[in-house]
């Protein structure tokens, strides 16, 4: 048993966590002639979390439990404007943004099982209120999402007496891509009671790894005299199937609008708006086996 209990203290210890972002933004105006006017900005965000996917002072995870968070956004905007005349002027803009999220589980400990998918360990549980090691069962999301957009509005502005009348127009282009199957790399779960055999989470896992790392013949559940090998996890679960999805999405949405000031207290406003969408999904594939 010290030995199963000095393998769990192997795995526990002070993680350094940190959350770093950085913001820059830059814009570009250009009076290109007497009625037209340019203008250019570019908008980026980084935010980095090793092992930061958690945040609470303390958690009952192992030191290679703890899942890092990337977050990666631009936004590129470019935008014409001509003022035809003092009540009616033009707006074009087209943007170009981009948005990357993701967690990353960390390599497991030397003294942990690589065994799973990608060299990684399998999550073990020890429950119900226990300790928890090995590759979270949530950190499968590498791209969570990676979201591509490009967008074009056409804006118009006309005044005209105490109305001022705008009609507008926009279309975007989506493409999203993600990757979020999680638990690939399995879990097995140590939270039963007292009853059947078994001697609660800790004592069932503590059976287990002692069998397992001296090769008995056979296991502890129900019972140390079983003639067959029987494990004492509750249970395991594991996620198969396609890991990554791609697909595409057009919306397109208008407007008018007529803002009327029928006095000098009484403003109205009355508009019309209509959007829609359009979303593409790949075929789902299936494999006999």
């Amino acid at each position: 048993m010290n030995a199963a209990l000095n393998y769990l203290e192997s795995l526990t210890g002070a993680v350094a966590r940190r959350q770093d972002q950085t913001i820059n933004f830059g814009k570009v105006d250009w009076q290109a002639a007497q009625r037209h006017r340019v203008s250019v900005q570019y908008d980026r965000a980084r935010s980095t979390s090793p092992s930061g996917v958690r945040t609470a002072p303390v958690v009952d995870l192992g030191t290679a439990s703890m899942g890092s968070s990337y977050v990666s956004v631009d936004s590129l905007l470019g935008r014409w404007m001509w003022q035809a005349s003092p009540k009616l002027s033009h707006e074009l803009r087209i943007q170009y943004g981009r948005d990357l999220q993701s967690e990353q589980a960390p390599p497991p400990l030397p003294q942990e099982p690589a065994i799973s998918v990608g060299g990684f360990a399998p999550e073990i549980a020890i429950g119900p209120d226990g300790f928890t090691f090995g590759t979270s069962n949530s950190l499968g999301r590498t791209a969570y999402p990676d979201e591509n957009k490009v967008q074009l509005a056409d804006l118009l502005t006309w005044i005209h007496g105490r109305h001022q009348l705008q009609s507008g127009v926009d279309f975007s282009l989506v493409h999203d891509h993600i990757v979020g199957l999680s638990n690939i790399q399995g879990a097995f779960h140590y939270d039963s009671g007292t009853t059947a055999g078994h001697a609660g989470g800790l004592v069932d896992w503590i059976t287990d790894y002692t069998f397992n790392v001296n090769a008995y013949p056979n296991g502890g559940c129900p019972s140390i005299t079983a003639a067959v090998h029987d494990f004492c996890f509750r249970s395991f679960t594991q996620s198969f199937g396609q890991q990554a999805v791609a697909f595409n999405t057009q919306e397109w949405a208008g407007f008018v609008q007529d803002d009327w000031r029928s006095s000098q207290d009484l403003p109205l406003t009355l508009a019309c708006a209509m959007s829609m969408n359009s979303r593409r999904y790949p075929a789902p594939k299936f494999r006999a086996g």
